[in-house]
């Protein structure tokens, strides 16, 4: 009996420590109008020589260690600036959340096409690497060359031209075949950032009336946002545990029966 019992207390304190993790990551992962976030390429991302991929963190607090990893991003505007993280990090404000890339010699908009919707719905859920790019060819993850040729897609699908040209083609012609067929998975789950530099947004801005935007330097890169992310590891972690505390009990059970 004793065992059972704590089995139960396992399985609990597991389960609660789950959806915590699961409410924290919820909130994190959310980025509305207003929000604060910044840009690196640290530990959390591949490095392209020029664009993303780049690790987005939002502000959560008042402090200066107040962010929060949200997730992978690429950029939608070639020749936009964005700072990424230094000693002092610079921080924008999401001006809006939308299917829309506001060009900064303005002002001028751009849809955000479904092939580039598709191609970092596709990186984010973690499925990039499951299709054959041509001759036995595979997008890999976590590789420089690769978080570059992505960028370049992007750039390319979105009429930017690329820098340094690298495999983006094979990309291009996957999202020719393949954006069709996942419209579900990435029709509501991907958009653009709009970013203004923190304290710069036009007064009255609105993103549906190109009028309120402004014309001047105040405007910088717009980037990707996945808003349906994958679970992180330990979150896995936590839930193979609360299985593992079912199952325990679940042999005791057995064995008491008999």
């Amino acid at each position: 009996m004793q065992n059972v019992r704590q089995n139960l207390i396992v399985l609990a304190f597991a389960i609660a420590t789950t959806v915590s993790l699961d409410i924290n990551s919820a909130h994190c992962a959310i980025i509305t109008a207003g929000d604060i976030v910044r840009i690196d390429d640290d530990q959390n991302v591949a490095s392209g020589l020029f664009g993303g991929e780049y690790a987005l963190y939002k502000k959560t607090g008042p402090g200066a260690e107040d962010w929060e990893f949200v997730t992978k991003t690429f950029c939608l505007e070639r020749t936009a600036p964005i700072d990424i993280g230094t000693s002092e990090y610079i921080q924008y404000v999401v001006a809006a959340v939308s299917g829309k890339i506001i060009y900064k010699d303005a002002p001028s908009e751009e849809t955000l096409l479904d092939k580039t919707k598709f191609l970092y719905y596709a990186h984010q859920a973690g499925i990039l690497d499951t299709f054959d790019l041509g001759g036995g060819v595979f997008f890999q993850y976590n590789d420089d060359n690769w978080a570059q040729s992505l960028q370049n897609a992007i750039w390319e699908l979105q009429g930017d031209g690329v820098y340094l040209s690298k495999d983006e083609d094979k990309l291009i012609a996957l999202a020719d075949a393949e954006a069709a067929n996942y419209t579900a998975q990435y029709d509501t789950n991907v958009f653009s950032l709009n970013l203004f530099e923190l304290g710069q947004t036009p007064a009255g801005f609105d993103i549906n009336d190109s009028s309120t935007w402004s014309t001047s330097d105040d405007h910088i890169q717009d980037l990707l946002w996945y808003s349906n992310p994958v679970p992180e590891p330990s979150t896995i972690a936590i839930w193979s545990l609360a299985g593992l505390g079912g199952l325990g009990l679940a042999i005791r059970r057995r064995r008491k029966k008999k």
